[in-house]
């Protein structure tokens, strides 16, 4: 039986992802029937003998079928019953500046998702072990580690290997355009009868296992 030790793989890639919606305020010139003013940010009138009355910041307020406001820092009040259209501000969402948004996030998307591909479909090194005629592909250590405190020991088990005169011949690949740390390479040998099998645990104690047996339960 054959346990592979490597210590630490280092992979950074950092995606950042910016969510935001395209709005804009627009100002529209409504029937009083229309609109529920007492709920509507009244920035102006439009009154029954033709006159516009723009409204100081904040705006105005309807209570009781009356508008009041500021105006060139004045009070200001008229009756409902005597605006033929109200100035409601509201903030609404541009159909065109959204298709664009979605439509820019799209691409870019593809992009990057076409980049982190190219970056991660061969994560870490790959380990070939010698099979008496070639190199077999046997282990892809510490997958995951993709920063330093992500850094682990990992042990795999090497199926494929096989000594060559009396020597182990092992091969460490990078396959990709990443920068890779490894630290330590070990190879544990262990002389086990047939039906035994020993497997490492995630901190490198070794255990025999033999006549395993199926569950007859799991519960979560």
């Amino acid at each position: 039986m054959h346990r592979f030790r490597l210590k630490s793989c280092a992979l950074a890639l950092v995606i950042c992802l910016l969510d935001f919606g395209c709005t804009h305020r627009v100002v529209k010139k409504l029937d009083p029937a229309l609109t529920n003013a007492d709920r509507e940010e009244i920035v102006g009138v439009t009154t029954n003998r033709g006159e516009d009355v723009k409204f100081d910041s904040p705006g105005g307020a309807v209570r009781n079928g009356v508008v009041s406001a500021r105006v060139r820092g004045a009070d200001y009040t008229i009756n409902l019953a005597e605006v033929n259209r109200l100035w409601v501000a509201r903030v609404e969402t541009s159909r065109a500046r959204t298709i664009g948004l979605v439509a820019g996030l799209a691409v870019g998307t593809i992009v990057t998702i076409a980049a982190v591909v190219v970056l991660t479909k061969q994560s870490c090194p790959f380990v070939y072990s010698w099979d008496g005629e070639k190199y077999a592909f046997d282990a892809e250590p510490y997958g995951g580690a993709i920063t330093q405190g992500l850094e682990r020991d990992d042990y795999s088990e090497l199926e494929h290997l096989r000594p060559d005169h009396g020597t182990y011949r092992l091969l460490m690949t990078n396959e990709v355009d990443e920068t890779q740390f490894t630290n330590l390479m070990e190879l544990w040998v262990v002389d086990t009868p047939r039906d035994v099998r020993v497997v490492a645990d995630e901190s490198g104690t070794l255990h025999s296992i033999r006549r395993l047996q199926a569950p007859i339960a799991a519960i979560d």
